[in-house]
């Protein structure tokens, strides 16, 4: 990201040094001014997206249609909390969701909503187990 932004500035700078090539010279003087001068930027820090989210909290539907995170069974609202708590905590915007083939899809889909709702990213996993 950051390449393209340095990319496009220094785009804008040999196009905007074109253009005053046609420009008389009192303006020539102002535009070398202009051009000369320092300009800061406030670019975001870099950040290592392999450190960044780094954690995935992973989440499991059963067959009895119980979630479970790190072996531990939740109902839906007890599971936000302590999602909310953990996203918090670990700074992660992942969730592995897995189910069981026999779950019902209403509680894969309250998962899926619960990562819209809050700027999460779920990563649906599906094994074939044949």
């Amino acid at each position: 990201m950051i390449g393209i932004q340095r990319t496009v500035l220094i785009i804008g700078v040999i196009f905007f040094t074109s253009c005053a090539n046609d420009v008389p010279e009192a303006e020539q003087k102002s535009l070398n001014d202009i051009i000369s001068q320092p300009v800061s930027i406030d670019l975001p820090p870099l950040v290592d997206q392999h450190q960044s989210n780094a954690v995935i909290l992973p989440i499991t539907i059963t067959a009895d249609n119980e979630y479970v995170l790190e072996n531990q069974t939740y109902e839906f609202d007890e599971l936000q909390t302590e999602l909310l708590d953990r996203i918090d905590t670990t700074k992660t915007t992942k969730l592995k969701i897995s189910a069981d083939k026999e779950s019902y899809t209403v509680y894969v889909f309250q998962l899926i909503d619960f990562c819209k709702n809050n700027d999460l990213s779920p990563i649906l996993v599906y094994e074939d187990e044949e």
